[in-house]
């Protein structure tokens, strides 16, 4: 069964900012982590709960909800800032 792709308000604001090719990445990915939202690495400390999934030099955050199979997409972003903005973003929403 194939999992729901739900985007943040946050994720889906960034993912026109992406140069075209690494859009048709990250869809090619997102495709992905529906069959198997189970490819991402589980992330740690206040990111607990969250997952990173690789697309080159580019990384989806993002959490599994196996009650209503969802994957929420929460940040989306290159690797160098993902994990300084993801953090900040994640604080600002437990407020």
């Amino acid at each position: 069964m194939l999992y729901r792709i739900e985007f943040t308000e946050t994720a889906l604001g960034l993912l026109p900012s992406f140069h075209p090719a690494i859009r048709k990445l990250l869809k090619a990915a997102l495709k992905d982590l529906k069959k198997d939202p189970g490819l991402g690495k589980n992330l740690v400390e206040e990111l607990t709960g969250y997952q990173s999934y690789p697309v080159k030099r580019y990384r989806i955050s993002y959490k599994t909800i196996e009650k209503n199979k969802t994957v929420q997409v929460h940040y989306m972003g290159h690797r160098r800032s993902v994990y300084e903005l993801f953090p900040e973003l994640v604080k600002v929403a437990l407020q």
